[in-house]
C-alpha cells in the first residue's frame, strides 16, 4: 500500500472507529487493532503492527479521548478540503464539501469580495458593531451581526481568508486563491448565489469612506 493511501486509509478508519465508540469513556490502541481485525482490515493492521512509530502515535491519539479526536479529525478534514481546492481534479469535490460546511453568511462575505475583484477588505470596530469595508466599493453587507466574528474566524481557519492585524481597531482580511476557486465553483453550479444571500448589515452604510483605513463618519473606534 502506498504511503499516502495508507495515511488516508488509517485516518478514515480511525474516524469510523471513534464514531462507533463516541459514547465510550475510553478507547485504546489494542481496542482499535481488535476492531481492525474484526472488520477484516488485515493490511492496515499489519502496517500498524510492523511500524512502532505509527502504533505509538495512534495509541497516543486515542488516549486523548473521543471528543478531542473528533475535533482534530474535523480540523484535518477542513484543512485537506481547503488544500484540495487548488487541484483541478479535486477542487469540485472539495468546493462542494467545504461550501456545505460553511455558514451562509460566511459564503456571502466571500461572494461579495470576489464579485468586486478586491484583494482584501477591512474590519473596522466601532461602538455599534463591525463595518466590513471593501476599498473602492460598497461595504460588505451581513444580516447576522452576532455571528459575523465567528464566520470570519471560520474563513481564516479554512484558509479562505488571510488575517493581518492592524491598529486603531482596523484589521485586514486578504482573499486567498482557495476562496476564489470556491466561489467560482459555486457560481458554475448555481447562479446568483451571492445576490440571494446578501442582506443589509445593521447600522452600516453602503458607501465606502474616502479613506478606506478610517471608519465611516460618525463612528468611534473602540479602544
Amino acid at each position: 500500500m502506498e504511503l499516502i493511501t495508507g495515511f488516508v486509509t488509517i485516518v478514515g478508519l480511525l474516524a469510523d472507529y471513534v464514531s462507533e465508540r463516541r459514547n465510550d469513556h475510553a478507547t485504546s490502541g489494542q481496542d482499535f487493532e481488535a476492531w481492525l481485525a474484526a472488520n477484516r482490515h488485515e493490511e492496515i493492521l499489519r502496517i500498524i503492527q510492523q511500524n512502532q512509530t505509527t502504533s505509538l502515535s495512534i495509541k497516543a491519539l486515542l488516549n486523548e479521548g473521543n471528543d478531542a479526536i473528533v475535533a482534530k479529525l474535523q480540523r484535518l478534514d477542513e484543512t485537506l478540503a481547503s488544500v484540495a481546492t487548488g487541484f483541478e481534479s479535486f477542487k469540485g469535490i472539495a468546493a462542494a464539501v467545504t461550501s456545505e460546511n460553511l455558514p451562509e453568511q460566511a459564503l456571502s462575505v466571500l461572494t461579495q469580495c470576489t464579485a468586486t475583484e478586491a484583494s482584501r477588505f477591512l474590519r473596522v470596530r466601532a461602538l455599534d458593531g463591525l463595518t466590513l469595508v471593501l476599498p473602492g466599493a460598497a461595504n460588505i453587507k451581513y444580516t447576522q451581526p452576532q455571528f459575523i466574528e465567528d464566520d470570519l474566524a471560520t474563513l481564516v481557519k479554512l484558509g479562505l481568508l488571510r488575517f493581518e492585524a492592524g491598529d486603531r481597531g482596523i484589521d485586514s482580511f486578504w482573499i486567498t486563491r482557495a476562496a476564489a476557486n470556491l466561489v467560482g465553483k459555486q457560481s458554475d453550479s448555481s447562479s446568483g448565489i451571492g445576490e440571494s444571500r446578501v442582506g443589509s448589515g445593521p447600522k452600516h452604510s453602503d458607501e465606502t469612506p474616502d479613506d478606506p483605513a478610517r471608519p465611516p463618519a460618525g463612528e468611534m473606534i473602540a479602544v
